[in-house]
């Protein structure tokens, strides 16, 4: 009998962000889908956010300083990367430890499902694997579904991983 040829390597994107959802799909993805000669890309697409006036609006009373809201936006984003570090850090020894080649790409984009989308073509994804923060039908319906979005519109297959049912909110 001949030798057989090793799987072909496949593009996964998996999308992320610092959420239990998403430490589940990579965890899921690692077991039930990647084979050690795939490609995974971490995605992680922030949603760029306006500060401003606006941030402090319930104190209509006071007036807020240029000098004080830029300060309150270092303290997020100092937050904010102590956070992505260590979720960072989580996820890349998952995929070392199951040795495999992974980048991380990191972004910030208006529309976090449209961006997820178009990286989908730019790395010319076999498969694209996110978490489901388990909406209601009735917050999906007010809030819109980044996972919905992408089982829509993505070009290649989309794997949703869904909380398990207890954890639904």
């Amino acid at each position: 009998m001949p030798p057989t040829k090793p799987a072909p390597s496949r593009n996964i994107l998996i999308a992320v962000d610092p959420s239990p959802d998403s430490e589940k799909a990579v965890a899921w993805a690692l077991k039930n889908h990647i084979r050690p000669s795939d490609r995974v890309t971490l995605l992680n697409v922030r949603p760029i956010v306006e500060s401003g006036p606006g941030l402090f609006a319930a104190y209509a009373d006071s007036t807020v300083s240029a000098e004080a809201m830029a300060e309150v936006d270092r303290v997020i984003e100092k937050h904010n990367a102590g956070v992505r570090r260590r979720f960072v850090s989580n996820l890349s020894q998952q995929l070392d430890q199951a040795k495999v080649q992974y980048d991380i790409v990191a972004v910030q984009d208006a529309d976090p499902r449209e961006r997820i989308c178009s990286e989908v073509e730019r790395i010319k994804a076999h498969t694209l694997v996110m978490g489901s923060r388990g909406l209601s039908a009735v917050k999906r319906l007010v809030l819109g579904s980044v996972s919905d979005y992408c089982v829509n519109h993505a070009s290649c297959p989309v794997i949703v991983v869904r909380p398990k049912q207890s954890e639904i909110a």
